[in-house]
């Protein structure tokens, strides 16, 4: 699931740019102005924001950057979990299928 800040154009009343939110590189406060980042090379597009409300929307994006890293390693933990699980049970069907061997897991005469 990606997450999308759209960059919106009043004057055409359109959607001028969209990024994902790992392609904000920096996101920095001014007294009345918001300078966002995209991208890390010195090419990288950046944008400046006359508004009074920037540490607020600087806030909000750095709430939402933190929540969606959050799910994510949730869900890569909930994912790495579940093939652990998976393997183990793969491997005890491998136990019992074998010829020979006991419940207790000794070999049989």
């Amino acid at each position: 699931m990606h997450a999308y800040i759209h960059l919106w154009c009043t004057l055409f009343q359109e959607v001028f740019y969209t990024y994902t939110f790992d392609e904000i590189s920096e996101c920095t406060p001014g007294m009345k102005n918001l300078t966002l980042i995209v991208g890390r090379s010195e090419q990288s597009p950046g944008y400046l924001f006359h508004t009074p409300e920037a540490e607020q929307i600087v806030q909000l994006i750095s709430d939402y950057r933190d929540l969606l890293t959050r799910r994510t390693r949730r869900k890569t933990l909930r994912e790495m979990t579940q093939v652990a699980v998976d393997y183990h049970e793969e491997e005890e069907e491998e136990e019992e299928e074998l010829p020979g061997r006991a419940a207790n897991g000794r070999t049989s005469r």
